[in-house]
């Protein structure tokens, strides 16, 4: 239930995907045709299901979408569902008869006059507003999802307690065991036999560096 599904006729393939790109631009996910058919899928089963599944459904208005019956199919389709129904006119016609029993009580926003950029904006936030967060893009929540994981102030303040106290132990036991090899060194330099050779005067060396 976060898409939204573009309807168009055939012969307004490359408007409806440059609207495509910039409503994805605006954060919207879309669900068109062709493009999201699934390899080996059947195409009316397709669309049926992506109309069932998606969180609302924009029509791109324009003489040939009058005159096709596979959008007044998808439209159909959607209005028995009660999606969410927005008109986008990409150029300055009505709706037939047919199609305007469908839209009459829905949003509508004008293609024209250019640029097409700012009259999508306005498209995009009224598919926002009326749907919240449900169809925009989750990159986002990824990305704070992740940021949560690696923030230390997350973790339990008994954890970091048990830490410190673990950290100043361990700190604690190296300052003794150094000072127990320390005094084995001074005990050893005292018991080297022939006590004025060059041993014996290496651990006298090391005795006065400890001292």
């Amino acid at each position: 239930m976060n898409n939204l599904f573009v309807s168009y006729a055939s012969d307004d393939q490359a408007v409806a995907m440059e609207i495509c790109a910039l409503l994805e631009a605006q954060g919207v996910r879309c669900w068109i045709a062709p493009r999201d058919v699934a390899p080996g899928a059947q195409w009316d089963e397709a669309i049926v299901d992506a109309i069932t599944s998606s969180g609302a459904f924009l029509l791109i208005l324009t003489a040939p979408a009058n005159a096709s019956p596979f959008v007044k199919n998808e439209l159909n389709h959607a209005f028995t569902a009660q999606k969410p129904i927005f008109t986008f006119r990409a150029e300055d016609v009505q709706p037939s008869k047919s199609l305007g029993f469908y839209l009459a009580r829905h949003h509508w926003t004008d293609g024209f006059p250019p640029p097409l950029d700012v009259k999508v904006a306005q498209l995009a936030a009224a598919v926002t507003a009326l749907l919240g967060a449900a169809v925009v893009g989750d990159v986002l929540p990824r990305t704070v999802v992740k940021a949560r994981k690696r923030t230390p102030w997350h973790r339990p303040a008994s954890f970091v307690a048990a830490g410190v106290a673990a950290g100043a132990a361990g700190r604690r036991w190296v300052v003794v065991h150094a000072s127990h090899r320390v005094a084995a060194g001074h005990a050893a330099a005292d018991h080297v036999p022939g006590g004025d050779g060059p041993q014996h005067q290496r651990h006298r060396s090391r005795h006065r560096d400890y001292a």
